[in-house]
């Protein structure tokens, strides 16, 4: 219940802000998601598997839980976007 209560005001903030009062320049860093949904999606699962066969650990086991795991998931989706925004770059793109 909780987390729908701050999804809903998160919600009616951005409609607020971006379709209001068009205030649209700082969203400028999520275009790379955007543009590519669907790998941006995937790609975590993909390096997740990856190091599960390989037996390599991005993340020590400290960051799994907690207040430090919700700082690396801040970081991990940081990262996952710029990796987005290299992709985009080459042209990587998965499609439907």
């Amino acid at each position: 219940m909780y987390s729908a209560c701050i999804c809903s005001i998160l919600f009616y903030f951005l409609y607020l802000l971006i379709e209001i009062k068009k205030q649209t320049k700082w969203s400028s860093f999520f275009i790379p998601a955007a543009a590519n949904p669907l790998l941006f999606y995937i790609l975590p699962g993909v390096i997740y598997y990856f190091t599960l066969v390989f037996s390599f650990h991005i993340i020590p086991d400290y960051f799994r839980e907690g207040m430090p795991g919700i700082i690396w998931s801040f970081i991990f989706s940081i990262l996952m976007l710029f990796v987005m925004k290299i992709c985009n770059k080459y042209k990587i793109q998965l499609h439907l």
